[in-house]
């Protein structure tokens, strides 16, 4: 413990989480006497301890924030109690009474005054208590016969040395703090003792028992922030006891619960969920789940497959986030823990097998790890009841191939140009580029369907499904490296080995040539209403864009457009041309974009971006971008280039846009916006598409900023099924990022609506974490959610109404445009409804 405190108070001592992690593997070796205390001839009685271990806990205090809170209650369990009774110059000195005493045997009393009064006082260690509880043992053994006025004092003794070990029986830390305690929560630690020592108890015991020692937690994390030194360390080390025997008590509560009886199951959930929350992990994430579930508890009196279907939607919900939660907590201790744990390990000569299982011991031996088994269970209940598939279905089709495993898309890069893919992946963030040779695509995580991928995955007609739950991909390995044939259709999945020759595949459609349309680039400095933008001078997207001004004039107040500018192709090249040796050094590194390595690739490609951003706007441009929408105007610049939005090629998230801007600050978006042009994504899916670098131009399309309550992204025919009467949508709270590039996991809110009748259908409720909104300088912010208190996800009615609104939305367009449209979109909180973009539907 002194090396510990040598290094907490070092005035140079950095409290990142690796480093509280490696002072919580090394105590935690310490303290369960996996590394053995070796004694240097030094004398530390235990008041040396005491000390030592005040001043940790008063550092460990002053770093404590929402981040390592978790890590340091793994930390506060190894160090000795610091009460005034440990403090003293000579504690413990019962046991030099006891040592002293005349009617014990004389073995005995040497074995204690050598192997326990000496020790201790020369040099203590948590391997005294060891010492002490087998002579406890020993000296209470049937047929033993010792005074029992020793044997009670001994026992004192073993509960006091107990108490300075942080080894105290859960009943005694009770009976310890209950004085500190109000006459309400006396009460809860009675309730909680009596019902602790009954036998073979019922679930409503249980979660009688459940509900007391979750009231205790309350109290005591409250009153921690108002106490201070040993009663301070008192109660937190009460609280780390109760977390544990919440363990055990969930694990027990589990038992009572099967396919058929899951009666107390969400009651039993939402206690976990509290003491998740009460022990640190996930706090704010934790209390949301809470609010939520209590919202959603009153529909659930009866059984599962008899609730109503938007309750059911808003659980299932809940349980996704419920899940990740779980999922997060253990990703954090296998980033953290394992590499520490395996040096330190070694360093101190601890067992291999005791390495071994450190990692899964703490995860398994965790609050959460009880969480995780409740959640699954409801989740398997409510999906049941829902009637789902496991697989959802992102793009339905049937594809050949052999099958792989990789971590990301991006893995399988270079594998796949001469043989078709069927790709097991195990994570996504829905704005990656598919390799050429990838024909099927089985997610092992939920995705937004109409994200950029998504939109990607249609277009090239790639078999799609994504998973709910991880463990699915574990279930497809058994034909890892086989042939096999993937059929994904609009509510089911199957993937069966298939012989078939590579020549009954067509690699031709696996690097499909794209024509680019013609282009006319500006001479001039000016920009253009979005009214007058056409796609020869300023891109498909720009285009789009003003005849969505021109329709939403005439659709009756059906929905609004928001105003644009747009600054054309050729503007970039014209200011290249404004400094001198700018434009020939770029075109010098554009010329060698066709013969340079891969390896080399990056550093051109950066060359030429950071040629972009020293690019001058001109003075005037940013000015007229003011005058048009007013000096303080927040706006969303766009990328608007020839190779995007097109009927075969939407180009989807190729390209940067940036949100939130103001005019002055405008010269900069326009800078990354042109940049972009050279991001290493962009620039690879032109070379898979045949699209020469040259003939890619980039106009910047400028609206006027919209902040939404919501946005969403519609597909006016629904892809899934082709129902040309229904149109299907995602919505997601706050920017529509969450939506397009799948930045954040969970899920969005799904409709089916149609165009006629407007009826429409809740196919799933979102769960997401977070809202993003327009942050300062075009950064957006993280909003957490609390769907409880949305109206999609508690009012039928809203989601109602809105689909009706969007059903005649899709219609317009589809009819006034000619074809079924890919939009994007947003409601206002003033029930206001815009539509910002609209390109031509991908893969129909």
């Amino acid at each position: 413990m002194a090396w510990v405190h040598t290094t907490l108070t070092q005035t140079d001592f950095d409290p990142r989480p690796e480093h509280l992690v490696t002072l919580a593997v090394y105590l935690r070796f310490l303290s369960t006497g996996e590394v053995a205390c070796a004694e240097d001839g030094r004398h530390f009685r235990p008041n040396h301890h005491a000390s030592t271990a005040a001043d940790i806990e008063s550092v460990l205090e002053t770093v404590t924030d929402a981040d390592n809170a978790w890590i340091l209650r793994k930390v506060y369990p190894w160090l000795p109690s610091f009460a005034d009774d440990f403090c003293r110059r000579e504690p413990l000195t019962r046991i030099r009474d006891i040592a002293h005493r005349n009617d014990i045997p004389h073995d005995l009393k040497n074995e204690i005054k050598h192997r326990l009064q000496n020790k201790l006082h020369r040099c203590a260690g948590p391997e005294d208590f060891q010492t002490s509880a087998e002579i406890l043992q020993r000296i209470t053994a049937p047929g033993a016969n010792y005074a029992p006025e020793f044997v009670r004092q001994f026992e004192i003794f073993h509960e006091e040395l107990g108490e300075f070990f942080n080894a105290s029986a859960l009943d005694l830390r009770l009976r310890d703090i209950q004085p500190s305690l109000d006459a309400g929560v006396t009460a809860q630690v009675e309730r909680l003792l009596t019902f602790k020592a009954k036998q073979g108890r019922s679930l409503p015991e249980l979660l009688a028992l459940l509900e007391a020692l979750t009231a205790i937690r309350t109290f005591i994390t409250a009153q921690l922030s108002t106490m201070e030194g040993a009663q301070r360390q008192r109660l937190r080390s009460t609280d780390i006891a109760l977390e544990d025997y919440a363990f055990a008590l969930l694990s027990e509560a589990a038992n009572h619960f099967d396919i058929v009886n899951r009666d107390g199951l969400l009651q039993t959930l939402s206690l976990a969920l509290t003491n998740v929350r009460l022990s640190q992990t996930e706090p704010e994430e934790a209390a949301v789940l809470e609010s939520e579930l209590a919202a959603w508890a009153p529909a659930f009196s009866g059984s599962l497959p008899n609730v109503d279907r938007l309750a059911l939607l808003r659980l299932k919900s809940t349980l996704e986030r419920a899940e990740r939660l779980t999922e997060s907590y253990t990703n954090k201790v296998l980033t953290l823990f394992p590499g520490r744990v395996t040096s330190l390990g070694h360093a101190l000569q601890v067992a291999d097998h005791a390495i071994a299982v450190f990692c899964e011991g703490d995860i398994r031996g965790n609050i959460v790890f009880q969480l995780a088994k409740l959640v699954d269970m409801l989740r398997k209940g409510v999906r049941s009841a829902l009637g789902l598939s496991p697989w959802e279905t992102v793009v339905p089709a049937v594809a050949y191939g052999q099958l792989v495993e990789a971590d990301t898309l991006a893995a399988l890069d270079g594998s796949s140009a001469n043989r078709p893919l069927i790709a097991l992946v195990r994570q996504a963030t829905g704005d990656e580029e598919i390799p050429s040779g990838v024909r099927g695509i089985l997610l092992g995580h939920t995705i937004p369907q109409l994200s950029h991928l998504g939109v990607r995955a249609r277009q090239a007609g790639i078999a799609f499904a994504a998973a709910d739950n991880r463990q699915l991909l574990e279930t497809c390995k058994a034909d890892l490296g086989k042939n096999v044939h993937l059929r994904v259709g609009a509510d089911e999945m199957s993937l069966q080995v298939s012989e078939w020759s590579i020549g009954a595949v067509d690699l031709a459609s696996m690097s499909r040539q794209i024509k680019l349309p013609e282009t006319r680039l500006s001479q001039a400095l000016n920009w253009v209403n979005a009214v007058d933008a056409i796609d020869e001078t300023c891109g498909a997207k720009s285009a789009g864009a003003g005849r969505l001004l021109a329709i939403a004039e005439t659709s009756n107040g059906l929905f609004i457009a928001p105003k644009a500018l747009v600054l054309p192709f050729g503007v970039m090249e014209h200011c290249l041309a404004l400094t001198p040796g700018l434009e020939s050094e770029y075109r010098t590194l554009q010329q060698h974009l066709s013969d340079v390595s891969d390896t080399q690739l990056d550093d051109v490609l950066k060359g030429m971006q950071a040629l972009i951003e020293r690019i001058e706007v001109p003075g005037e441009v940013v000015a007229a971008i003011a005058d048009a929408f007013g000096k303080d105007a927040a706006l969303a610049v766009r990328s608007s280039a020839n190779g995007e939005d097109l009927e075969q090629l939407a180009g989807a998230g190729l390209y940067d846009s940036v949100i939130g801007v103001r005019p002055a600050e405008c010269a900069a978006a326009i800078r990354r916006v042109w940049a972009s042009i050279w991001t290493r994504r962009a620039t690879l899916s032109r070379i898979q598409a045949g699209i020469p670098h040259e003939r890619i131009h980039m106009a910047v399309l400028v609206q006027a900023m919209v902040d939404p309550a919501l946005s969403f992204v519609m597909h006016t025919l629904d892809p899934a099924t082709k129902d040309p009467r229904i149109a299907y949508v995602e919505l997601a709270v706050g920017l529509g990022e969450t939506l397009a590039s799948a930045c954040q996991p969970g899920t969005p809110y799904r409709l089916r609506c149609n165009h006629a009748t407007g009826e429409t259908t809740l196919v799933n409720c979102a769960s997401f974490s977070y809202a993003l909104r327009p942050g300062l300088g075009g950064e957006p912010v993280k909003e957490r959610l609390n769907y409880s208190l949305d109206d999609v996800a508690t009012y039928a009615m809203a989601f109602h109404g809105l689909g009706a609104r969007l059903g005649n939305v899709a219609a317009l367009l589809q009819n006034r445009l000619g074809r079924p449209q890919d939009v994007e979109g947003m409601l206002t909180r003033d029930n206001h409804l815009y539509i910002v973009q609209t390109r031509p539907q991908q893969g129909i």
